[in-house]
């Protein structure tokens, strides 16, 4: 485990890549607020400050949030939970807001789809009739045609006539159907149900509010502390071989030695107890002590 403090021009440099994310979710969450304002409310006047108390919103969150995590805890602890709990309930406000704009949004495309293949729908039952009307006229064309009396020899050639008119007219409804099925597009209800499209749509919106709001946390949070950078102690404390040896009482009260006084004392001999002494005077000469 790495115990090396980072540099602070290192925590700056995250807290702003973090502060870039959650500006991001930021604007994610305010342009779906939009996009359900458009799909929600009709009236332009009104849309209009509701789009901008959204914004609002929006901002202040994140900005709570990235203010709770930079001011310091120990003076400041009050204004950091209220603060917090203003970012919360905007949190809930805001994700709210995104799943109703996701299910507008997918309540239009749903509708679309729906005219889309209504249209389809009719448009092929006019086809089928058409081709029916065209083989009709066409038996009727070729046995009039047939016939030797000359009204029905002349009903039989309009009878052709109008048989090509009207495969003319087919063949652009035959388009026109054509163009329309390859404009339909899959919807999330289509394809996950109505339960897994919901459940999709709540996931999203609260995935990208917490987001936008542990980004902005960190990024107040790695800002405060690159700016402030390890005290000496923590630094001592995260590198404990170079710290430098506190000197002991028995080391600092110890005097420096000094070599002329020391090497004076080592020629002078160890005084002997009075008793010692007496001994010694006492012994014969050719005795050693």
């Amino acid at each position: 485990m790495n115990s090396l403090p980072v540099p602070p021009a290192t925590l700056r440099a995250l807290a702003a890549l973090a502060l870039l994310l959650g500006l991001a979710c930021a604007v994610v969450n305010g342009w779906f607020f939009a996009l359900g304002l458009d799909r929600l409310e009709p009236d332009a006047t009104v849309r209009a400050p509701l789009l901008l108390a959204g914004w609002l919103m929006v901002a202040t969150e994140h900005v709570a949030v990235g203010l709770a995590a930079l001011l310091p805890v120990a003076a400041f602890a009050g204004l950091r939970r209220r603060l917090m709990w203003l970012g919360l309930a905007l949190l809930a406000f805001e994700c709210m807001s995104m799943f109703a704009a996701q299910r507008a949004l997918e309540h239009s495309s749903v509708m679309a789809t729906s005219a889309q293949t209504s249209h389809a729908a009719g448009l092929r039952a006019a086809i089928d009739s058409q081709r029916a009307t065209l083989e009709q006229l066409r038996s009727n064309g070729a046995r009039q045609s047939e016939s030797t009396n000359g009204w029905r020899q002349h009903l039989g050639a309009a009878a052709l006539r109008d048989s090509l008119a009207g495969q003319q007219r087919l063949q652009a409804l035959e388009s026109e159907l054509a163009t329309l099925n390859s404009g339909i597009r899959p919807t999330l209800t289509g394809v996950l149900g109505e339960s897994g499209a919901t459940a999709l749509a709540a996931a999203r919106s609260l995935l990208i509010g917490v987001m936008g709001l542990v980004l902005m946390s960190a990024a107040g949070q790695l800002w405060a502390a690159g700016r402030t950078g390890p005290t000496p102690a923590e630094a001592i404390s995260q590198h404990p071989g170079s710290s430098p040896s506190t000197p002991t009482p028995q080391t600092a009260e110890r005097p420096a030695k000094r070599p002329g006084v020391d090497q004076a004392s080592s020629q002078i001999p160890p005084k002997r107890p009075p008793a010692l002494r007496a001994k010694a005077r006492d012994r014969p000469e050719h005795e050693t002590p």
